[in-house]
């Protein structure tokens, strides 16, 4: 009942079974047309998203490692520095 005619082995011969009209099968379709393509786009951006995330990890790490950037953030930017500790401590996954 789900799949469309043009895919269907025979279409001359249609069940007709209670259930889904046609008007909410084709709604149905174009959700799943609409939520694979944002699922793709979701998929492409993954990529960059990750080697972004990595790279930023890495400085922030190494502005850690440096005495006097720790100094002057624990100083003057308490906050920022309490949010860069759990990040540069995180390990790839």
């Amino acid at each position: 009942m789900g799949t469309p005619k043009d895919q269907l082995a025979q279409p001359e011969k249609t069940k007709v079974k209670d259930g889904l009209s046609a008007e909410e099968i084709a709604k149905m379709e174009q959700e799943m047309e609409s939520l694979d393509h944002d699922f793709k786009a979701i998929e492409e951006s993954y990529g960059e998203n990750m080697l972004n995330l990595t790279l930023a990890r890495g400085y922030i790490r190494r502005l850690i490692d440096n005495a006097k950037v720790v100094r002057h953030l624990n100083g003057n930017h308490p906050d920022i520095f309490s949010e860069f500790e759990p990040i540069a401590a995180a390990e790839t996954s």
